[in-house]
């Protein structure tokens, strides 16, 4: 699976009949830690979302906007939580997210006003 929200739908089945699954990208924080046969080959999100929230912060980064795909929300929201918290030690501070659903009907000039208006470094 190319998303944690498919690999957490599919591993079920996949450990029921005890194939192993093996994902390039799904990265999400409620895939780690098991007994199952799920294996990646990235980093957990919080691990990747923390060093990039210190390196932003380091590069002079204080206000960051998360922009969230919510249709891979096993992933994404578990990666904004550890980028804002990161960020937020570090000294610096995370507006809430601007959420939406990836697909034809997505507004991307509005969501990109709407990041411009929150008046943040980053997103």
């Amino acid at each position: 699976p190319m998303t944690s929200q498919m690999a957490a739908a599919i591993l079920p089945l996949a450990e029921q009949r005890g194939v192993p699954v093996v994902s390039p990208l799904a990265g999400a924080n409620e895939l780690s830690r098991r007994r199952d046969g799920f294996f990646r080959v990235v980093s957990d999100a919080a691990t990747s979302a923390r060093q990039l929230g210190r390196a932003m912060y380091r590069r002079g980064l204080r206000r960051v906007v998360p922009v969230t795909d919510i249709g891979n929300a096993t992933f994404t929201r578990g990666w904004n939580t550890a980028l804002a918290e990161q960020f937020v030690a570090d000294g610096g501070s995370a507006l809430p997210a601007l959420e939406y659903v990836a697909g034809p009907g997505v507004r991307f000039v509005e969501l990109a006003q709407r990041v411009a208006a929150s008046d943040a470094d980053a997103m």
